[in-house]
């Protein structure tokens, strides 16, 4: 534009008219080069982690977005990195707040994923679309967590500045509770086992288990 100026244009609304179509699309495809070019490298650091956890022989924590593109390619890049039917590589999906058929099919095919439920949960735009998971996940592939400092629990400490931590557990096992009509000790006692299990911790003392389970 400055260009155009000096050299006897008169009007910068002159040049916008000359001009202006061609720069838009010159912005458009840059835009559309910069997000191919962002996602291409989110996949390509999501195969290496992928990668990397099963050549360690250590938990995936995965957490995705709820978009469907974002779901399918990872369920591909799990699929391709840590093999097929039946793998039993643990994996977390941490804070799971995706489509219910996603969450299936993924609980299907790794007999060791686990689904993170969080302060989500409890959230009334998300209850239906996350409470339709929870109801479907069985006892034994859940865990619980609060993803702080992010998402508390509705109803607890809301307002700027407040944030979630792990004691926040136990409203989101009181939330499941009513999901899985069963009770909120028997969730707390099942998630502490299923947390056990995923991350290979050893087990507590047998007074510690009986504590823990509620007995």
């Amino acid at each position: 534009c400055l260009a155009w100026l000096a050299a006897g244009g008169s009007k910068v609304e002159d040049w916008t008219m000359k001009h202006g179509d061609r720069r838009l699309g010159e912005f458009q495809g840059a835009c559309a080069d910069y997000e191919r070019r962002r996602l291409e490298a989110q996949v390509s650091v999501a195969e290496q982690q992928v990668s990397l956890a099963k050549e360690l022989g250590l938990p995936l924590i995965v957490q995705l977005p709820p978009q469907d593109e974002a779901e399918r390619r990872m369920a591909e890049i799990l699929v391709e990195k840590l093999g097929g039917q039946g793998c039993e590589h643990s994996v977390l999906l941490s804070g799971f707040h995706g489509r219910p058929k996603c969450a299936g099919a993924l609980l299907k095919h790794f007999p060791n994923l686990m689904v993170g439920f969080s302060g989500l949960l409890t959230h009334s735009k998300l209850k239906d679309s996350i409470g339709a998971v929870a109801f479907d996940v069985p006892l034994d592939r859940f865990v619980l967590e609060s993803l702080g400092p992010r998402f508390p629990p509705a109803g607890v400490g809301e307002g700027r500045g407040c944030f979630s931590h792990s004691a926040h557990a136990t409203h989101v096992a009181a939330e499941l509770a009513k999901v899985k009509r069963v009770s909120e000790e028997e969730i707390l006692a099942v998630a502490f086992q299923n947390a056990l299990r995923l991350f290979r911790l050893p087990r507590p003392p047998a007074s510690s288990r009986s504590s823990c389970s509620g007995q």
